[in-house]
């Protein structure tokens, strides 16, 4: 089974930033429920600054940015709902983690340790 490289970087370049030119990626292949998933970990001169988890597709399903926090960019990945509700509600808040889950859910961990849940279609669960 091939890493989905190119679309993690894909990824990063459209709502992250490019990725820094001396990235070194270490892969491995995490099961959950029967499904293949590739943990991702970008490395900078030995230092982890990213994990990214994809499946096979190339899909996105979380991104943890080391030491910093995600630029609010990343929610254009998401439904425009989610979007949109973080926008009015928490438009100070920083992102920590993001997760397009593996369950079918998506998950934000904010800087002030709240996490807001959504489902599929964006609409929040908590």
């Amino acid at each position: 089974m091939r890493v989905p490289q190119q679309a993690v970087y894909d990824f990063l370049k459209a709502y992250v930033a490019e990725p820094d030119k001396d990235m070194v990626w270490e892969s491995e292949i995490i099961l959950n429920k029967d499904k293949a998933i590739f943990r991702l970990v970008g490395k900078v001169n030995d230092k982890a600054v990213m994990t990214v988890y994809a499946d096979k597709d190339g899909r996105i399903l979380g991104l943890t940015l080391a030491g910093t926090d995600i630029p609010k960019t990343v929610l254009g990945y998401l439904p425009a709902k989610v979007k949109e509700y973080v926008k009015n509600n928490k438009p100070n808040a920083k992102i920590y983690s993001i997760s397009n889950g593996f369950d079918g859910l998506y998950y934000l961990l904010f800087d002030d340790n709240s996490r807001l849940n959504f489902d599929k279609e964006g609409n929040i669960l908590n």
